[in-house]
């Protein structure tokens, strides 16, 4: 998908399995990036959405609100929601924030 404001959403292997790829920061200004790539994925998505975040460069708070819209949109859908390869700062913020383990995060 297009980028908008330091973000790419790419999503692969429509099926089963989608996995959905940010690249960049997941931040307020992107938003508008992650929203239709989210939507898009839960459409087309078998049984479990991935959200692969080894390219996310930045999270904040926003970013939190977009992957818990993800899960919710995805519950919704009677979708699986998986988190994978989370980038230090990441793990950081769900440390901080005391959510390491909600999205099935272990904190390593």
């Amino acid at each position: 998908m297009k980028g908008v404001a330091g973000l790419v959403v790419t999503i692969t292997d429509p099926g089963a399995v989608v996995v959905v790829a940010p690249a960049g920061d997941m931040d307020i200004e992107s938003r508008s990036a992650w929203e239709p790539a989210i939507d898009k994925a839960c459409s087309t998505a078998g049984n479990t959405i991935v959200v692969d975040l080894a390219a996310v460069a930045f999270m904040d708070s926003s970013g939190l609100n977009m992957l818990f819209h993800a899960q919710q949109l995805a519950t919704k859908h009677n979708l699986t929601l998986r988190i994978t390869n989370p980038p230090t700062q990441v793990i950081r913020l769900f440390k901080v924030t005391g959510l390491v383990g909600h999205f099935g995060l272990n904190g390593d």
